[in-house]
């Protein structure tokens, strides 16, 4: 099962009266909805968590945390071995150096020098 779009997401949160809400507000012009507070405070939830049904599920935040590990863990455990990386260390290094790069030039001498 891949992940769910925000309506499934609120399905799954059993609020079903924020999707009617959602539906009325698509289909007519100048509607404001009265639960707008509401579905921003579950839109900032689906944004910060994503869409996994397990982690939608969860209600307790260490739990959906320990999901959204392990979901990336395993997403990079099998990039590992498709690629066939074999120095899994080097790997994580240099996922770190690049996270912490992001926005600005890469600088691969830097990259280089820094995972030998």
């Amino acid at each position: 099962m891949g992940t769910l779009d925000f309506e499934e997401f609120l399905l799954f949160k059993g609020r079903n009266d924020l999707v009617d809400e959602i539906i009325q507000l698509k289909t007519k012009k100048k509607t404001k909805s009265i639960q707008e507070n509401l579905l921003w405070a579950y839109m900032d939830e689906f944004m910060n968590y994503g869409g996994y049904p397990a982690v939608v599920l969860e209600n307790n935040m260490t739990q959906k945390i320990e999901l959204l590990k392990d979901i990336r863990d395993s997403f990079i455990k099998r990039d590992i071995l498709e690629s066939g990386i074999t120095d899994e260390t080097k790997f994580y290094r240099m996922l770190m150096l690049l996270a912490s790069q992001s926005g600005n030039l890469l600088n691969v001498n830097e990259i280089s020098n820094t995972l030998r």
